[in-house]
Parts: C-alpha cells; structure tokens; sequence
C-alpha cells in the first residue's frame, strides 16, 4: 500500500521529522491531493504545521480559477493553511519566449519561495511520482543529457534556504489514483496532461505503457539508477577536490 511505502521511505531518508514546518505545493490534480491527504494523516503524529500552496497559471481560464477555488475551500475543510496566486503566465511567455512548462514552473516556484520566507518554512514537498520519473530520465537521455541531469528527478534536493521533497518518487501513478479512490479524494482533472502536443506526454502515453508490461515496477529500476547515477558523481567530485588539494599542497 501507499502508506506504508511512503513511510518507509520517510523513515529511510529522513524526510520528515516531528515538529516540521512543510510547504506542499498543491494543483489540486490526484498526485498532490494523495500527497496533502497523506501528510494530514500524520499532521498529529509528526505535530505538523502544515501550509499548501496552489498557482493559478492562468492557461484555462476560468477552468483554472475554479482549480484555485477547489483548493483553498479544501485547505479550510482538512485545516490547513492556504497561499494561493493567480499568475499571468501567457504574458511571461510572450515576454521571455520560454517555453509553457518553463515559464510556468519558474513562476510557480517563485510565489513558493516567496511563501516559504514569509512563513519561515524550509521544506517543500512535491507530489512527483515514479512514473514522472521514468518519463524525466528518458526525455533527458533522448535529448543528450550528461553527468546527474540523466538522474531525472532527485527526492530530496537542497535549494538556497529550503529542501525539496518528492516522498512518492517509489510510487507510480496507478497507486496515487488507488489512493484517491480509497479515499473519495475528487482530485481535478488538467486535460493538457493529455495533448501529444507537449513531449512529456508522447512519452507518458506511448512509452510508457510499453515499459510497464515489461517490468510492473520498472520505476523501482529506473529510480534505482537515478540515485546511483547521483553516487557517482558524488564520488567523482569528492576524488577531483581531494586530488586538487593534494596538487595545491605539494
């Protein structure tokens, strides 16, 4: 079940720690609705304060308001704090020329910094699951990625004054859908996540299917490989800076 391997992996990893601040950062689709529904489950054991932070990007409309409105009514009925943002991200494009997703993710994580500082928070939780991962590594790799970018996605990544945390990276998508079921969590629905348009999503409806018939827990393997792609460089650096202070002192 989903609870007990997001625990073991809370445990394992030390991602979380009684007394914690967290930010989770919430669209109000079913991966970070599992992932704030799973983490008030703990709120009493851990003595959790919890805040959730949701952006309105506005690509949809109106559609995408009422995704603002679903989570912050949510927020006041689980008892938990709400920020949320309505950002102009059509407008940041035609500004910068970057692409959608860039633009949007550099906006997105500028109101969570934003938020993290004013509430004095130092760690972020994301709801990125295993199949994301799969879909990152691969994209990366047809791209010509090297060196740690072919790890994909990390489950923990230290930011200037704040720690992202990915808990469900051991979690595919099936699983969080399970959850919400069980759960009568009525997540809402971004039907961009479907559109051949973006190459995430040929991967994720073309290629991903075909490696799950394969092995039901390829993204065990592949976030394997993520963290020992991770290892490596690590070790490397760590060789290069004790040799260079080796050359320096002689």
């Amino acid at each position: 079940m989903l609870e007990r391997r997001v625990k073991d992996a809370f445990s394992k990893y030390k991602l979380l720690e009684h007394g914690d601040a967290i930010l989770v950062g919430v669209s109000g689709g079913p991966d970070s609705l599992a992932l704030l529904h799973f983490l008030c489950s703990l709120k009493e054991d851990y003595d959790l304060r919890i805040c959730v932070a949701h952006v309105d990007h506005m690509f949809r409309g109106s559609e995408s308001f009422e995704d603002y409105i679903y989570v912050k009514e949510l927020c006041k009925k689980w008892g938990v704090a709400f920020k949320g943002a309505r950002r102009d991200v059509p407008k940041y494009i035609k500004e910068t020329g970057k692409s959608s997703q860039t633009a949007a993710r550099e906006m997105r994580f500028r109101f969570f910094e934003e938020v993290m500082k004013e509430e004095k928070i130092h760690r972020l939780f994301l709801g990125h699951h295993g199949d994301d991962q799969i879909e990152t590594m691969l994209m990366r790799l047809t791209r010509g990625a090297s060196g740690t970018a072919r790890a994909g996605i990390a489950m923990q990544r230290q930011q200037s004054f704040y720690t992202i945390i990915r808990p469900f990276l051991w979690i595919t998508k099936q699983e969080i859908l399970d959850y919400c079921k069980r759960y009568h969590l009525e997540a809402r629905l971004d039907p961009s996540n479907e559109k051949p348009v973006y190459s995430r999503n040929r991967f994720r409806l073309h290629v991903l299917p075909f490696l799950k018939e394969e092995d039901k827990f390829v993204h065990e393997k592949f976030l394997k490989f993520s963290n020992t792609l991770i290892e490596y460089d690590e070790f490397i650096e760590n060789m290069m800076a004790n040799c260079i202070k080796l050359v320096y002192k002689d």
